[in-house]
């Protein structure tokens, strides 16, 4: 399987035939073969190799995020972007299994162990956090959310899923960057509070069709930091968090990269400033799974990812001839958290049983019980 192949194929083929140093090795030059040089590869396929023996004896599933080192494929069971890992966190064949070990930051095996209360969910990495995610906590947010009903008693709480299980117990609904747009038709004439990420929801808000949007400070209910869009008796609230990655990208890069490749598909993620946005045409603002099938399907050849560069590069290993994904001008943002993820961390928590408890996501069972109906929820309305 030298030839370039889908991720999904790449599994499958070391599920059939066991993983083989030259596919993996190919597979990762493909990603990049100056990271990725002779010496690299072998000392990672040497840690998968001893990672895939013990994730056999302990029973252990291991998911990914498509952001992390592309070289974690080599032991991954599933890999995608936050919705895809929630819709296969509730098909985990839990009379096999017993132990995820989760490729991913940590709001995203809280996610896995809220759906999955009864198996021990471990982080590759304790220290793998999200700014996003750190942009609003489960008192603000109760805060907010009372203050806002005495004058809405219709408020519906929209909660991104880079939020923590104890934001997400106090939310309606939840969504990705994938369904936030078709969640929020499913909602007619609510007022909706979406959080944390303020550029995804000013997003939402125009693909809703009421744009241009005059939004305002709502100073009177809380502080400035809270956007209204007044919308006659409903409105549309805002918290103002931010990725620091996809927020470090600015309208000069689109600009560069047009002018420089006048053929290139600029593919742009929701999480992106509204400056940035407006430059990018609507079927090309997509959350990361819309980004690879979009590579796949399209006629194009040449392209560009505004996003975290794990993404482009491992797309990048699945082009055919003829297409390639560009990262001149800077075209991605690396996210420092989801480099804290490594193979080295994942055995490291299946060898050292204090490693592994040191690691272990534990949520008040009030907390799992509530948190589980916004992302179930957010699951039967992107289904139906």
């Amino acid at each position: 399987m030298e030839k370039p192949c889908t991720i999904e194929e790449f599994i499958e083929d070391r599920n059939a035939h066991g993983l083989r140093y030259d596919t993996y090795r190919a597979f990762l030059q493909r990603v990049n073969p100056e990271r990725y040089h002779d010496e690299r590869c072998r000392q990672s396929f040497e840690l998968c190799e001893r990672i895939l023996k013990l994730k056999h004896e302990k029973h252990v599933w291991i998911d990914m995020h498509n952001y992390v080192d592309q070289d974690i494929i080599g032991v991954a069971d599933a890999f995608g972007d936050s919705y895809k890992l929630a819709v296969l966190a509730q098909q985990i064949p839990r009379d096999v299994v017993t132990t995820v070990v989760g490729a991913k930051v940590r709001f995203m095996n809280e996610t896995t162990k809220i759906l999955n209360p009864t198996l021990q969910v471990i982080q590759a990495n304790r220290f793998a956090g999200c700014s996003l995610a750190d942009s609003i906590d489960a008192e603000a947010l109760e805060e907010a959310r009372e203050t806002l009903r005495d004058r809405y008693p219709d408020l519906y709480v929209m909660a991104y899923v880079n939020t923590t299980a104890e934001v997400k117990a106090l939310s309606d609904v939840c969504c990705t960057s994938r369904n936030a747009v078709a969640i929020a038709k499913k909602l007619p004439n609510r007022t909706l509070m979406f959080i944390p990420d303020e550029n995804l929801g000013r997003e939402v808000a125009r693909q809703l069709g009421e744009a241009p949007l005059p939004y305002a400070s709502l100073q009177t209910a809380l502080p400035q930091k809270r956007i209204v869009d007044q919308r006659g008796d409903s409105a549309f609230f805002l918290w103002q968090g931010h990725c620091y990655v996809h927020q470090e990208i600015n309208p000069e890069l689109v600009h560069q990269l047009k002018a420089a490749y006048p053929d290139i598909a600029v593919l742009a993620h929701p999480e992106c400033t509204p400056e940035v946005l407006r430059l990018i045409d609507d079927d090309k603002i997509l959350s990361t799974e819309g980004m690879m099938l979009y590579v796949r399907k399209s006629a194009e050849t040449r392209f560009a990812l505004l996003t975290s560069c794990g993404l482009p590069e491992l797309i990048r290993a699945e082009l055919p001839l003829g297409k390639e994904i560009l990262f001149d001008f800077g075209a991605c943002r690396h996210c420092q958290f989801m480099a804290r993820i490594k193979l080295e961390g994942i055995l490291r928590v299946l060898e050292d049983e204090r490693e592994a408890a040191r690691n272990e996501i534990h949520l008040a069972p009030e907390v799992l019980e509530k948190a589980r109906i916004p992302l179930e929820r957010m699951i039967e309305l992107s289904q139906n």
